[in-house]
Parts: structure tokens; C-alpha cells; sequence
């Protein structure tokens, strides 16, 4: 069987000069300027966090700057990365100026997002928007191009899958775009729903997922055979098409139909995972002189259990409004609950868990110092891990049932249904319960 190439070792190892007369340096120096950006959204991160009290939609803007902040500014840095290494392609140095470009058009974009949520101008997040989608189509565009010209790319479908995953952004940006209108229930829901579907599901969620199948080995020092990745590949052409069917379900209003394709993607994600799982027992039961760098391996272990963890929650909160007539909309109302698994428990994880890998095997100084960077990214890793996560857990199991403070809190199903009459309507400014959260500024998402 043929093994698979790693992408960290593939940057790692000597390198030629490339086309242009540049030099590995200059590639490093590129790694640098390109993820300026993913540090500037983490120290705003941060700001946010402590002043989110006195800023409208906090919650809002606070899961929007780690999904399209830190986590898509991530996958545009190395999922260029990644191509190149999997394609065994080395791109001259006049092309990074252009995927710098790139970059800062999306920051631009979220921004433009941002500046027009807060106050509420629906046409400036349009403007946001069509930002944001431009550089993911820009970005899969020039993926693309790497593919087509790319001699011997026996690890192309990964490249695809991230090249399908960026298409969904133009997808989930209109219809986040769309409820920057307030079009009323029953429609605001369906596209809140649609839209998380979309962005989360498919865009983080195959890119993610792609990504593991051959980062994962690198991490595990072991190897992945090129059949057995092929395989597990399939799972992602099944996760992408369950997606389309469940955001075609949510914008329907059809709980039977959404929930159908999220049980398929739940069963093409684990086609994925069993593949994960099998490369994790045979690294443990692999002899090595020098232990594996522990923290990056539990981080995005949990990271990945998490995810699925959500995923199933998805379903059941959405199976669970099937009996209410604005089935999409109670869901949607209720997904909120499910945002700090995916944003703390899976999408911070698993790129804290990549990052502390990569960093010090992409930006290097030699053999050594690699490894003693490893080892201290990994230093009390198990405490680390554990303290978060159980941090997490009571924190998660604290929020089920409890409503968000300073916001509406759900009624009964009885309440439910005296009040669907003057929803339907009067429509529903708010996203939560319309008695008395009419301001925009008390909407939860």
C-alpha cells in the first residue's frame, strides 16, 4: 500500500528553491505575514470577552469573530498550506502576495459585516457579505488551479473537499445577509437554521474533517495508506450532500426531511471518524524512542468528540420541534444551547490542538528546537485538557433549559401555541418569544 504524505512533514523536510528563486525562509516569512490576521482576531477576541456586557448582540459578535475571524482566516492560511503539500506543488514567491490578499479581503469583509450588524444596516452586511464570499471564491478558484496543473495529486479529493466546503460560504453569507432584513417569521427562522446548517455543518465541518484524514496520522506519527484514505473520503461527499438536504429541509420547513439528511451526515462523519479512531489505536500500539507531543493529540481527540457531541444535539433539538407548527423557527431558537460546545468544545480545540503542532513543525529552527517547542506545547497537557473540559461540561450542563440572560425565556408548549396566532401574524422581530423583545438589541443571535 502507498502512504500518504504529511503535510507538517512535507514542510519540514528540505526544500528546494522554487520557481521564482524563492527560498524556504521566504515561505516561512509568508506563514508569518498570513496569519497576522488569526492573531489580530484573538487579541480582539479577547477585548470582546471582557466588555461584551456593554455591546449590543454580543453574542452575535462574538461567535461570528471566532467562526469567520479566527476559524476561516485559519482555513484560508493553511488550507493553502495543506494543498501544496498534499499536491506536491511549490507555488513561486509572486504568488504570496496575492493569497495575503485574499486574506485581508476577508478580514475586510468580516469587518464591514460587523460595522453593519451592530447598528442594524442591513445593506452595509450585504456589502459584508459579498466581502467575505468573494475571498472564499477567490480562494477555491486558485485551489482549483493548483489542482488542474498539479503533476501526480493522489491526494486531490482532500484538496476538493476543501474547494466544495469554501463554495457553501456565498450559500450561508446570502442567507445570513437575507436576515439582516427581518423578514418575519416563519422565514426568519427557516434562514437562521439554514444558514448555521450551511456554515457550520458544511463549510467547518468538511473543511475540518478533510483535514484530519491526513493531519491526523502526521500527528500520530503513523501512516495513512492512500486506499484506506480514499475510502474514508467517500464520508465527505456524503457530509456535503446531507447538508444540502438539510438546509433544503430547514428552508421548507420540513423537520422529517432535515433530520433524515442529519442522521446521514452523523453516518458519514463516522464513516470518517472509524478511520480516525483505527489510526489512533495503531499509533498507540506503535514502539517510539520519542513520545508523541500529547497535547495536540487530546485537544483535537476531544475537539472532534465534541463536534459529533453537537451534531447529535442538532438532531435532537430539531426532531424535538416536530410537533410545532413553526418547527424551523423553535429550532432555530433553540440551537443557542449548542453554541458553546461547537465554538469552545470543538472549533477553539481542534485549532488550538492543530496550531500547537504545526507552529513549531512550520516555522522551525531545526530538529531540536522543533522538538523542544513539541514538548513544551505539551507540558502538563493532561491537566490542561481535562480542567478545560470539565470547565466546559458543567458549564454546558448549567445552560441546558436556562434562559439567556438580559433575553427572552422559552414558554411552555402551551404557551407556545396560544401565542402562533399573533406570530403568524405579526411576524416575529425578535428571533426568541414575542412578548415584550420587540428591540432589536435583545435578539439572541
Amino acid at each position: 500500500m502507498t502512504a500518504s504524505p504529511s503535510p507538517a512533514a512535507a514542510s519540514s523536510s528540505p526544500q528546494r528553491p522554487s520557481r521564482a528563486g524563492g527560498t524556504p525562509g521566504g515561505r516561512d516569512a509568508w506563514h508569518r505575514r498570513a496569519s497576522r490576521p488569526v492573531m489580530w482576531w484573538m487579541a480582539a477576541l479577547v477585548v470582546v470577552v471582557l466588555i461584551h456586557r456593554w455591546i449590543p448582540q454580543s453574542r452575535w459578535l462574538l461567535v461570528h469573530m471566532v467562526t469567520l475571524g479566527l476559524i476561516t482566516t485559519s482555513i484560508m492560511v493553511w488550507g493553502q498550506h495543506f494543498a501544496e503539500a498534499l499536491l506536491k506543488t511549490r507555488l513561486g514567491e509572486e504568488s504570496r502576495p496575492r493569497q495575503v490578499r485574499r486574506i485581508q479581503l476577508l478580514s475586510v469583509g468580516v469587518l464591514v459585516t460587523i460595522l453593519g450588524m451592530l447598528p442594524a444596516w442591513p445593506w452595509v452586511v450585504v456589502l459584508g457579505a459579498l466581502l467575505v464570499s468573494a475571498a472564499l471564491v477567490w480562494y477555491a478558484a486558485a485551489l482549483g488551479t493548483q489542482v488542474r496543473t498539479a503533476l501526480a495529486p493522489r491526494f486531490e479529493f482532500t484538496v476538493k473537499a476543501y474547494i466544495a466546503a469554501a463554495c457553501l460560504i456565498p450559500v450561508g453569507a446570502t442567507l445570513g445577509a437575507l436576515m439582516a432584513f427581518s423578514p418575519g417569521e416563519p422565514w426568519q427562522g427557516r434562514l437562521l437554521l439554514a444558514h448555521q446548517l450551511v456554515n457550520i455543518l458544511g463549510f467547518v465541518g468538511v473543511t475540518v474533517t478533510s483535514t484530519l484524514l491526513t493531519l491526523w496520522p502526521t500527528v500520530l506519527r503513523t501512516r495513512i495508506e492512500l486506499g484506506v484514505a480514499k475510502r474514508a473520503g467517500g464520508g465527505l461527499l456524503g457530509m456535503l450532500l446531507s447538508v444540502l438536504g438539510a438546509t433544503a429541509g430547514a428552508l421548507l420547513g420540513s423537520t422529517l426531511l432535515g433530520c433524515a439528511f442529519l442522521i446521514a451526515y452523523l453516518g458519514s462523519f463516522t464513516w470518517v471518524a472509524v478511520t480516525l479512531v483505527r489510526l489512533g489505536i495503531r499509533s498507540a500500539r506503535q514502539d517510539r524512542r520519542v513520545p508523541l507531543p500529547l497535547f495536540p493529540v487530546l485537544s483535537i481527540a476531544v475537539g472532534v468528540a465534541w463536534f459529533a457531541v453537537t451534531v447529535l444535539g442538532l438532531l435532537v433539538v430539531w426532531w424535538r420541534a416536530a410537533d410545532e407548527q413553526l418547527s424551523s423557527a423553535l429550532a432555530a431558537a433553540d440551537v443557542q444551547q449548542l453554541t458553546v460546545p461547537f465554538v469552545a468544545g470543538f472549533l477553539l480545540q481542534v485549532l488550538f490542538g492543530a496550531m500547537s503542532y504545526l507552529l513549531p513543525v512550520t516555522l522551525r529552527g531545526g530538529p531540536r528546537s522543533t522538538t523542544a517547542a513539541l514538548a513544551a506545547m505539551s507540558r502538563f497537557a493532561v491537566l490542561r485538557v481535562v480542567t478545560y473540559n470539565l470547565v466546559l461540561t458543567l458549564f454546558v450542563l448549567a445552560g441546558i433549559g436556562a434562559p439567556v440572560p438580559g433575553r427572552c425565556s422559552p414558554p411552555s408548549r402551551s404557551a407556545r401555541r396560544r401565542w402562533l396566532p399573533s406570530v403568524r401574524s405579526h411576524g416575529w422581530r425578535c428571533r426568541r418569544w414575542p412578548s415584550s423583545c420587540w428591540s432589536r438589541s435583545r435578539c439572541c443571535w
